[in-house]
């Protein structure tokens, strides 16, 4: 119903229906400072609205009905993309602990002669090896007050205080998981000191059990990790570390570097290979450089988590069919109590990832840990 006002004569009626439609949405739809009441001289806006007259000759900018206004969007240049934790993948958790099975070993086959006689001790042994991680509970927590709610709510434009902190507590839950993905547990005497996550209440990122692996099984650490000492990367060191880890039954699928050195070798791409465009699109619409292998195409993905700082830049080689993010509880929403004008809330995560090729994983360097990932490091 349209309801029109005519403000140059006292129509009780009329204010009156205009006052009730206003009622509908509260106070917050009335133009900000609206007269609602006063004692002294009679006067209950409640029941109509007062006359408001200025005068001016022309109008122009300079008028006082003329405010400041603010665009409808927030601008956000703090949210950080977080490519591994969508392209990992998500498995089961069941209890505090994520274990899981290792065929360590298996034993030879032999050739024997026609007239050999076998007996029960002959038997070829094989291997086994149960290997355990504790799962990690991430938290971000934050709230709004009802005077928030009503204020933001009345405000031209209008914003809804609930939706923006779950919006953002949510980002900066996803953002810090990302971050413990690649350098969770970083220890302090690594080759990249200081880049790590949480080293007592965090889990192990990919970086961890890599570097911390006492041996590779081609024989030592250096086969899939190979050290650059500040000098550029090359297409040859990537099918160095791709050639060892092929020779280890590991058939890498998935590849992660820093934005300057993914930019540095789509230009390897470009002039050596002869590229025109390298990039190819992958899962959920990401942007990857594009390395051929003999098993398909490795794509190369920039995260912003990575190691960006010089001589500590990385480019980390993976098979994701080895490595999981272990769930026992995905990202949920909480409430807390609610006892005074403001409401509290957390979003929680419990979880952690695991290396299937990792026999005994360990928090620090000098630990048993036997990753069979690759990684290409001390990048300028």
């Amino acid at each position: 119903m349209s309801i029109r006002i005519d403000f140059t004569h006292d129509s009780g009626d009329q204010q009156l229906a205009q006052v009730m439609q206003q009622y509908a949405f509260g106070y917050g739809a009335w133009p900000e400072g609206s007269l609602i009441a006063d004692g002294l001289k009679g006067i209950d806006r409640r029941k109509a609205y007062a006359k408001v007259i200025r005068k001016k000759a022309v109008l122009d900018t300079t008028a006082a009905i003329i405010h400041t206004t603010t665009d409808q969007q927030i601008v956000d240049t703090t949210r950080r993309e977080t490519p591994l934790q969508e392209l990992l993948p998500m498995e089961t958790a069941r209890g505090k602990t994520a274990a899981y099975d290792i065929l360590k070993s298996r034993g030879a086959a032999a050739f024997v002669a026609e007239t050999v006689t076998l007996s029960t001790g002959s038997a070829v042994t094989d291997t086994y090896v149960n290997a355990t991680v504790n799962l990690a509970i991430l938290t971000a927590t934050g709230g709004w007050t009802d005077f928030a709610i009503a204020s933001m709510a009345a405000q031209y434009p209008s914003r809804d205080a609930r939706a923006l902190e779950i919006r953002n507590k949510t980002w900066t839950l996803n953002e810090s998981w990302e971050n413990e993905l690649i350098n969770g547990n970083q220890s302090a005497v690594s080759a990249a000191a200081g880049l790590g996550g949480n080293l007592s209440l965090g889990f192990s990122g990919i970086r961890t059990f890599i570097y911390n692996s006492s041996s590779a099984p081609t024989g030592t650490a250096s086969d899939l990790l190979l050290s650059k000492g500040a000098a550029p990367i090359a297409l040859g060191d990537i099918d160095t570390v791709l050639n060892n880890m092929v020779q280890i039954n590991v058939k890498p699928n998935l590849s992660y570097t820093d934005l300057q050195t993914w930019q540095y070798i789509k230009g390897l791409f470009m002039t050596q290979a002869r590229y025109v465009n390298p990039e190819t699109e992958i899962a959920w619409g990401l942007r990857a450089l594009g390395f051929q292998t003999p098993y398909g195409l490795l794509p190369i993905i920039a995260d912003k988590f990575a190691p960006n700082l010089s001589g500590l830049r990385e480019f980390g080689i993976l098979d994701t069919k080895f490595l999981a993010q272990r769930i026992l509880l995905d990202a949920t929403f909480e409430l807390f109590a609610k006892t005074t004008i403001q409401q509290t809330f957390v979003v929680k995560k419990f979880g952690s990832l695991i290396d299937k090729t990792d026999q005994v994983p360990g928090l620090y360097a000098g630990s048993s840990d036997t990753s069979k990932m690759g990684l290409i490091y001390g990048l300028p």
